[in-house]
């Protein structure tokens, strides 16, 4: 099992290396201070605002009487262009970082490094080259490739799967009403059934009781579908019980 809060000497040899080439700087920032700015549009997905670049050209003297009182981030320096790549499911994927999202944080101001960075560093430490993950994270995907080309660091393959979303649009959570696991066992629920309803939803059955281990032979990312899956309001609950 691997916990990033036990990995913290990784994290720190990256930014180590990203100072030296002078790929991140310091940030003073609050997210509302961003939020604030007028020539900031906002960014992709839940990314907020689009970073103005306001702490980009500090001198070492502005660093030194800003550390004063805030301690901070440090952002990673986005290059220009088009980031483009090919998505095991989603097909060709292109994004302007610098221009949509803007230079991002890279460790936060407590110290904790990034998500964008920790999943790089992860990720070739342990010599992956696959990585297959929800479409929510697709947007993610371009910062990734930076940071992994500034660390002289091979990127994975990206598979980007679409995601249940409820009959408002919305990614299906627990608080949208699905039914937890534990709810289904209680339920009496053969694990046969749920497997079945979601083999179905990935393009792998009629959505008839599977198991897991007869699913493996067939699976393909050739057969997911790419649009978000809808998921009426009770539908799970329904067609399951439908069939206790």
């Amino acid at each position: 099992m691997v916990f990033q809060r036990e990995r913290g000497e990784l994290y720190v040899a990256a930014l180590d290396r990203l100072l030296r080439h002078g790929r991140v700087y310091p940030c003073f920032c609050s997210r509302a201070e961003v939020a604030r700015a007028a020539s900031a549009p906002h960014g992709r997905a839940d990314d907020g605002p689009v970073y103005p670049g306001t702490c980009a050209a500090l001198d070492s003297v502005q660093v030194a009487e800003r550390s004063r009182t805030r301690t901070p981030a440090l952002r990673f320096r986005t290059v220009p262009g088009v980031e483009t790549f090919q998505d095991a499911v989603l097909g060709p994927t292109a994004q302007d970082v610098q221009a949509e999202v803007g230079d991002f944080v890279v460790r936060r101001n407590d110290g904790v490094a990034s998500y964008q960075l920790a999943v790089v560093v992860d990720d070739a430490e342990m010599g992956i080259d696959r990585v297959l993950r929800g479409a929510d994270l697709l947007d993610s995907t371009p910062r990734q490739l930076q940071l992994a080309r500034a660390l002289d660091l091979p990127p994975p393959v990206h598979a980007h799967v679409p995601l249940l979303v409820g009959a408002d649009g919305k990614r299906l959570a627990k608080r949208n009403g699905p039914p937890t696991l534990t709810e289904l066992r209680r339920a009496g629920v053969p694990p046969e059934r749920v497997v079945g309803l979601l083999a179905r939803w990935a393009g792998l059955g009629e959505g008839g009781p599977q198991r897991a281990s007869d699913l493996v032979p067939r699976f393909s990312l050739g057969v997911l579908p790419r649009a978000p899956i809808r998921v009426e309001d009770g539908e799970v609950r329904a067609w399951l019980e439908a069939r206790v």
